[in-house]
């Protein structure tokens, strides 16, 4: 089974030539390119394959990726993204104005809403939560930093279902059909009834899905392409009150639409 992205033209991937001095900074980057564009971690054969690389020279690469740790080396000897490329992505998109306003401010949303809250960015592998904080909340929230959450049938992916381009999410809707191997959740008018509805509402909810017995609360951070740059996730109970959901849902908004790009430029605007 291909371990490249849905939809991802394999002959698309550039051919490597014998590379030497700043030169090989060039192949070493599409080597991090080719592991970040996978599923998951790869086997020295597929990912020269991939690379249309020697494995003999492909290998030298990863010896000096793997020492920096750029790269890691499974027990299983595949090969996948290290922890520095999880610092250096993390680092990437909290010096984006927009996400790192709202990061800034998001432990007090936490402590308003007596709930843990996420906020997470749309990547290559989905939406991937960048920044948590749990406030006083007894819940203890089942993510974690860089945990991909799916499109579908969780309330952040939803939200980026609802406010990205469809050609942006549509090979992750189809790699997320195959992995849940169910249909009607998927089906393209499924799809849109729900990216509808979210739209309308500003915000989506969902319950028990990713987080048993926990309801997510999620709206985006509006660009200023009307789209979403990031969703800001609350986690209540399943139990909870409606009253204390409407709360939640009411603090997300106001919280979401002070932070959106529109609103910040306003104020920057103003004398």
């Amino acid at each position: 089974m291909s371990n490249s992205l849905p939809g991802q033209d394999q002959s698309s991937q550039p051919e490597f030539r014998d590379l030497s001095g700043i030169q090989s900074v060039d192949a070493a980057i599409a080597v991090m390119r080719t592991l970040a564009a996978s599923r998951g971690p790869l086997s020295l054969k597929k990912l020269s394959e991939l690379c249309r690389m020697d494995p003999s020279k492909l290998h030298r690469y990863l010896h000096s990726l793997t020492k920096t740790g750029m790269v890691v080396q499974r027990r299983t000897g595949e090969y996948d993204l290290g922890r520095l490329s999880l610092q250096i992505g993390l680092a990437a998109v909290q010096r984006h104005d927009l996400v790192n306003h709202a990061a800034d401010h998001l432990q007090q949303l936490a402590l308003d809403t007596d709930s843990p809250v996420c906020l997470s960015v749309f990547s290559l592998t989905g939406p991937t939560i960048i920044r948590w904080h749990r406030g006083n909340a007894p819940i203890v929230p089942l993510f974690a930093l860089g945990q991909t959450l799916p499109l579908v049938t969780s309330a952040t992916g939803q939200v980026f279902l609802a406010f990205l381009p469809r050609h942006e999410t549509q090979a992750l809707i189809e790699a997320e059909k195959t992995r849940e191997r169910t249909t009607g959740l998927y089906e393209t008018d499924a799809i849109d009834r729900l990216v509808g509805e979210v739209r309308e509402q500003g915000y989506a909810v969902c319950s028990g899905g990713v987080l048993p017995d926990q309801t997510g609360i999620s709206a985006p951070l509006i660009n200023w392409q009307n789209e979403a740059s990031a969703a800001v996730t609350i986690v209540t109970r399943l139990s909870a009150h409606a009253d204390a959901l409407e709360r939640s849902k009411q603090h997300l908004q106001a919280f979401c639409s002070r932070n959106s790009l529109q609103s910040l430029e306003h104020r920057v605007r103003e004398p």
